[in-house]
Parts: C-alpha cells; structure tokens; sequence
C-alpha cells in the first residue's frame, strides 16, 4: 500500500496547523490513512490539500463532514 510516509504527514500537518489553523490527527488503518481533524476545512485548506496529495501521487476522498478525509492509493 503507498501511503503518505510520516515525514510527509508531519509536513502535512505543520502546514495545516500554521497556515490554516487545523490540528490534523492520523488513523493509520488497513488500505488507506483516514486523517481527522476538529475544525471544519476551509476552501483554502482542501485546495492546499488536493495539490499536495496529488503531488505525491496518491487519491484523496474528503468526507461529507468536512472534518477528515482518506488517502490511499490513486
């Protein structure tokens, strides 16, 4: 499974939290990485995140709650 690896979640991460105010917290489960976070995503933030896991050429499904999303292989 292509995953994100954690130097690139913590990327992830530190960037949601600085620029977008979003804590991010990571479920690593089997066949995909289901991502959290308490604040619902701004347009900013999901445009920032669609570029970034596409850059590591990897799919990105958001969920309806705007509140976390999946990665997993594309």
């Amino acid at each position: 499974m292509k995953a994100l690896s954690i130097s690139e979640f913590i990327e992830l991460k530190n960037t949601a939290e600085k620029e977008y105010g979003i804590e991010l917290h990571l479920h690593d489960t089997c066949g995909a990485q289901y991502i959290s976070a308490k604040e619902i995503f701004s347009n900013e933030f999901t445009n920032y995140l669609k570029k970034f896991i596409m850059s590591k050429r990897l799919g990105l499904t958001i969920n309806d709650d705007k509140h976390s999303f999946t990665v997993k292989e594309k």
